[in-house]
């Protein structure tokens, strides 16, 4: 079994993004050579109850007491036939720092193959200039990206693994990345259209993501925000094993509204 951690703060859009991959996830790992051999009932009525649909407001994500159930995949290798569970875990950031929550949720970050980081660019309101008047996000900087992944750092109690440091794979993506076209140059990687034709004969584009990451890290040095060096700074110490990634729910059936 391979266990990944979907970690973000309350409406960062980790749900959303967690429901797209349910959706895909078959043609996704198909291009990789995996075939998805099984669903569970659980990934089925998370995806019927969290679609994605014009004209309709995107689903709700989960409240930040409560773990949403597992969602498992049964994948076979198609080369090796080596077969696999998968599971993913949709947990809220605000549980990873509330030491209360953390020993209700904290293994389920411990015994993690994997970490996606969903990171709302409202929490770096100073990096990207943002205005926030939305009352999901106030002073508290409790859940800031940065203490969230210190927090799960100390789950894995890396400090007395090899030199310190997680090397349990953490991917931090930016989310609703399309509000960020008003604050940042239009013509970077992150806002264009990904060609997925390429995926026919690569499983990961990689090209693509390593210009999306430089962008990023990129940007962390060039502001001199002490939000985005805080984070960049504990994952290079903590979880070597990262990158930066962006991505945005418009063009998945969304409607965008205005007010």
């Amino acid at each position: 079994m391979k266990y990944i951690a979907v970690v973000g703060i309350t409406s960062s859009g980790k749900t959303v993004y967690l429901a797209q991959i349910m959706t895909k996830i078959k043609e996704v790992l198909a291009k990789a050579n995996l075939t998805v051999i099984g669903t569970h009932e659980e990934v089925d009525n998370f995806v019927r109850d969290h679609r994605i649909k014009k004209g309709y407001p995107l689903p709700s994500g989960n409240t930040k007491d409560l773990l949403t159930m597992p969602l498992p995949l049964n994948v076979i290798n198609n080369k090796t036939k080596q077969k696999y569970t998968l599971i993913f875990y949709d947990i809220a950031g605000e549980n990873c720092v509330n030491p209360e929550a953390m020993n209700k949720y904290g293994m389920f970050i411990e015994n993690a193959n994997g970490i996606v980081m969903i990171i709302d660019p409202k929490q770096f309101g100073e990096l990207f200039n943002i205005t926030e008047d939305s009352e999901d996000y106030d002073d508290d900087d409790t859940a800031s990206p940065e203490k969230v992944a210190e927090a799960m750092y100390n789950a894995f109690g890396a400090t007395s693994a090899e030199g310190g440091k997680c090397q349990v794979p953490l991917a931090a993506a930016l989310s609703k990345s399309d509000i960020l076209k008003d604050y940042l140059d239009y013509n970077l990687n992150m806002f264009q259209d990904i060609c997925y034709e390429d995926y026919d004969t690569f499983g990961f584009h990689y090209e693509e993501f390593c210009n999306i990451n430089t962008e990023i890290e990129m940007l962390f040095k060039k502001t001199r925000s002490m939000q985005g060096i805080l984070l960049d700074n504990q994952l290079k110490q903590c979880f070597p094993n990262h990158g930066y990634f962006a991505f945005s729910a418009l063009n998945v059936k969304a409607e965008t509204k205005a007010g």
